[in-house]
């Protein structure tokens, strides 16, 4: 890996810049340009992951590394001359076999070629000024094909291609070179040569006489990760990220959403779909807010033409405010509102449905503060919470009842009936379970499957069906939480731009939502909505590359192949990372900013509020990472602050 890692970083410098590369050929008449690598970029990080494509696509075991074996055999047997049939010759005894599978290996590099924009850059130049080009290769693959390739690509008008299994000769002995010298009359005083490799294309060269530039194998553009990936789909996914990442804006949000988000929400599709294919489900309903997001990038990659989809507005309190119509008791109410630790009196209306104002006298009377925090178990057992309980339960009740009636209704007009999935980002899985409740109640047959980001242990004791993509501690209890350290991060991704759904009310006999105010609407928080919108369109503009390629049929990325690039930003976030999201305020009753941590001097002094904020905190890590500064090992220190809470 070492090796490797060195050799990658080798190929990586130096990176090409346009006008530096423009100046050195450009007093030169005959310029001529290695294809692959240099004018043409596959959607692959390694030239062989061609190979254990064509292994996974055709199941024929060890393909690739025979398919390597034969090359090195028909080229010992023929040298320079050795073409796709010598291989295939050696990896196959049948005619016909070896004439699909060559033809196979020629519709796979194909659809995984494409223009390297900076170098077709230098290309129009060459063109503008006049120049001679060339084009040069030492390949397997026919001319005719890597002719194809250039078109498709947008080159064309070069003078003439020279592939070695042709002309009989190789870049890296320098004889090619030679060849066409001598065959054109060419004079190498005014010949230089542009590519990736430095024995190929400037030992090469050199040994002929000719000026070479050399480029980088791996133009690293992507900001978040390494090119050499150890899966075959990371690897995949990441060239193709890189080798788009000049089309995008240079907005630093939009960038993420394109290289990080973007591959999340592809893969959660991609892995949805599927699961719905399996399953036979037909109607799938995207649940507001988190859902808004995942029903684009569903709707984006075209798969919502294979099912009847739907998003609706559904929220914790819109479903368990009509559920308390089931409760009997204060605890019962304080069970299914599920607030926390400490709440307002005020929160405790809010969560209810009730109007606090309409209680003033009882609230004046009993000096009851509306903002005053109360814990739980105080709520459950003051004389006071005990009477405001016995002042609100009929019209809480009667109010339950009503919002029941309309919340069937709702659910019944979308057509919220028989075997349907529900999309969140998920966590404990509660809405699903409320749901399956309420539904039963109402005597609607309905078989619900939840399909999630993510799935804790709690959602075990609801007893849901469904399943997780990131983690699934639901179906596997030796899943790991992933979010646990940032959830206030993954959850600001899918910001859907609208408030939460308050409740239902009936207008021109149609049941509509009421939504709450969006918290960022003010101006205090535009810019943080602005950034959610830029991310989010960055993931869109990825997913609709994807989609307009084949390379999206090929790539099948797992929940945590998928994630990781997020994860590693979560737990290990650079200065950068910081600078972009430290001060993002998330909404939890309140706004408290994901990372915002006080000065080491001010804790040091103070230690409870240290543990306060970093409890408080949504991306903890960021907060460790933005209190000192230093690149520590942040996660390992919060993993084993963990684990020693837990044990106390």
């Amino acid at each position: 890996m070492i090796k490797q890692r060195l050799k990658y970083f080798l190929q990586a410098y130096p990176t090409v810049n346009v006008d530096y590369l423009w100046k050195s050929i450009q007093s030169y008449q005959i310029v001529s340009f290695d294809i692959f690598d240099t004018l043409i970029k596959r959607d692959i990080s390694n030239p062989t992951d061609v190979f254990k494509l064509l292994e996974r696509r055709n199941g024929i075991e060890d393909f690739a590394n025979r398919r390597i074996k034969a090359e090195s055999a028909a080229v010992a047997a023929k040298g320079a001359r050795a073409d796709l049939t010598d291989i295939y010759a050696y990896l196959t005894s049948s005619e016909d076999n070896a004439r699909k599978l060559a033809q196979e290996e020629i519709d796979l590099e194909l659809e995984l070629c494409r223009s390297n924009d900076k170098l077709h850059e230098i290309y129009d130049r060459c063109q503008k000024a006049g120049k001679r080009i060339l084009i040069i290769s030492d390949m397997y693959l026919p001319a005719k094909v890597i002719k194809q390739i250039l078109k498709n690509a947008g080159y064309r008008c070069f003078e003439n291609l020279f592939v070695s299994n042709e002309v009989g000769s190789d870049k890296l002995s320098g004889q090619l070179f030679k060849a066409i010298a001598h065959a054109d009359g060419i004079d190498t005083e005014k010949w230089i040569h542009v590519g990736d490799s430095i024995k190929a294309d400037v030992w090469g060269a050199k040994r002929a006489g000719i000026k070479a530039v050399q480029i980088s194998k791996y133009d690293r553009q992507i900001s978040n990760r390494s090119l050499l990936q150890p899966n075959l789909d990371e690897s995949f996914i990441t060239a193709f990220i890189n080798n788009r990442c000049d089309e995008i804006s240079e907005n630093p949000y939009f960038s993420f959403g394109f290289e990080t988000f973007g591959q999340l929400l592809f893969g959660f599709t991609k892995w949805l779909n599927k699961n719905l294919e399996e399953k036979g489900i037909k109607k799938v309903f995207f649940l507001s807010r988190d859902g808004f997001i995942m029903e684009r990038a569903f709707s984006k990659m075209n798969f919502e033409k294979n099912y009847e989809t739907h998003y609706i507005h559904v929220s914790r309190q819109s479903v368990k405010v009509p559920y308390l119509s089931q409760t009997k008791n204060l605890n019962d109410v304080l069970d299914v509102l599920d607030l926390p630790p400490f709440f307002s009196v005020q929160t405790f209306f809010s969560a209810i449905n009730l109007q606090a104002s309409d209680y003033n006298s009882f609230l004046l009377k009993n000096n009851v503060d509306l903002n005053e925090s109360v814990a739980q178990a105080d709520f459950k057992k003051r004389d006071v919470y005990l009477k405001l309980f016995e002042a609100v339960k009929l019209d809480m009740w009667q109010n339950a009842n009503d919002k029941l009636k309309l919340f069937k209704k709702y659910l019944v007009d979308a057509n919220f009936n028989g075997k349907v999935a529900i999309v969140d980002i998920g966590w404990k899985g509660s809405m699903q379970h409320f749901l399956t409740k309420e539904l039963t109640d109402m005597n609607i047959d309905v078989d619900i499957t939840g399909f999630y980001f993510g799935l804790v242990s709690a959602a075990k004791k609801f007893g849901i069906k469904g399943k997780a993509y990131v983690f699934d501690q639901l179906n596997n209890s030796n899943d790991v939480d992933l979010t646990t350290s940032m959830q206030g991060l993954i959850e600001m991704m899918f910001f859907s731009g609208e408030g939460s759904t308050k409740s239902y009310r009936l207008e021109n006999k149609k049941v509509v939502p009421e939504l709450f105010d969006y918290e960022y609407e003010g101006t205090g928080h535009k810019v943080e909505r602005e950034k959610v919108e830029q991310i989010q369109a960055g993931a869109i503009f990825l997913l609709e590359k994807l989609r307009d390629s084949k390379v999206a049929e090929i790539i099948n990325l797992d929940g945590k192949q998928a994630f990781r690039p997020f994860h590693r930003i979560g737990t290990n976030p650079s200065a950068k990372d910081i600078e972009l999201f430290a001060d993002f305020e998330f909404f939890d009753h309140s706004f408290v900013p994901l990372a915002a941590p006080l000065s080491v001097g001010t804790y040091i002094k103070q230690p409870n509020r240290f543990k306060r904020d970093l409890s408080a905190s949504r991306w903890k890590i960021g907060f460790l990472r933005r209190l000192f500064k230093l690149p520590l090992p942040y996660r390992w220190s919060y993993d084993l602050v963990k684990r020693l809470r837990h044990k106390n």
